[in-house]
């Protein structure tokens, strides 16, 4: 799952574009209709929660990682999270994730 979750909240324009790397399925809600899917279903207010975790534990790991490792260790660090990632994106995407230049990554990976 991919949000402008600043945005939808405060029911302004989004930040930033979603670009999908594969097929992907759009939902797109207003906060009307997103508020009373929460209400009427709890399921779905459970599952959305679950979803903002999950993406808050994601961030404080790539933050930890940004900070904590070299450029060395980043590039080992997600060929061991995501390997899937190395056979399906390309170089330039994968060094901004991790905070690189396209060519440092290239010499860095594994």
């Amino acid at each position: 799952m991919v949000t402008d979750l600043h945005g939808f909240l405060n029911e302004t324009a989004a930040i930033y574009q979603i670009q999908c790397l594969e097929d992907a399925v759009l939902c797109a809600f207003d906060r009307e209709s997103f508020n009373t899917l929460r209400k009427q279903l709890p399921s779905f207010a459970e599952g959305f929660q679950q979803v903002l975790t999950d993406k808050n534990l994601a961030l404080q790991q790539r933050t930890a990682m940004l900070a904590g490792m070299d450029a060395k260790q980043r590039a080992l660090w997600l060929m061991r999270e995501k390997p899937a990632w190395f056979r399906r994106v390309k170089d330039k995407w994968l060094a901004g994730v991790l905070g690189m230049s396209r060519e440092t990554f290239r010499r860095l990976k594994p």
